[in-house]
């Protein structure tokens, strides 16, 4: 939920999933900003669960801890495109207008789903839910994550620079 989670969203989740039977064999991995105001209430949360959850903080191998996960419910900031390129599916939470064309955009195109903030206790459930009745929707989801994104921008970038095409106002 970004780097700080202010509004604490991340704990409003972790309530919601503790009500919901997920497999055995499932675990939660909750990754926070190093300086999250929050980070003791949703450390007593995840312990409380039921479900193997890791709380982890500061992390400098995002990319590897999204990887590692059949589904992320992330906020819809940079790291959206992120698990876009990592072909992770995605209930992705709207939490800044600066968002909203990112996210519709990403839901567009199949990679992720909307996750309302106000409607987290009704939907969410119903997320998991579906995504277990039809697993091969987080492989389309993953897909479609995949297909968006080339992972390749840096170089597109220096590629496009070193041309001089900048220069003549293209």
């Amino acid at each position: 939920m970004g780097g700080v989670d202010s509004e604490n969203i991340t704990g409003r989740i972790l309530d919601v999933m503790a009500g919901i039977k997920l497999p055995k064999e499932s675990r939660i991995t909750v990754i926070m900003g190093a300086n999250a105001p929050h980070s003791a209430t949703v450390k007593r949360q995840a312990a409380s669960i039921g479900v193997p959850t890791e709380v982890l903080f500061g992390v400098n191998d995002m990319a590897r801890h999204m990887a590692e996960n059949d589904l992320c419910i992330g906020a819809a900031g940079g790291t959206a495109w992120e698990r876009c390129c990592l072909g992770v599916p995605t209930l992705l939470v709207v939490l800044a207008e600066n968002q909203v064309s990112g996210a519709n955009a990403i839901v567009k195109a199949g990679a992720a789903e909307l996750l309302a903030v106000d409607r987290i206790g009704l939907d969410l459930p119903q997320w998991i839910r579906d995504f277990q009745e039809n697993p091969e929707r987080l492989e389309r989801m993953s897909q479609a994550g995949l297909a968006m994104i080339s992972g390749t921008g840096a170089e597109d970038v220096a590629t496009f620079l070193a041309s001089g095409e900048y220069a003549n106002g293209r």
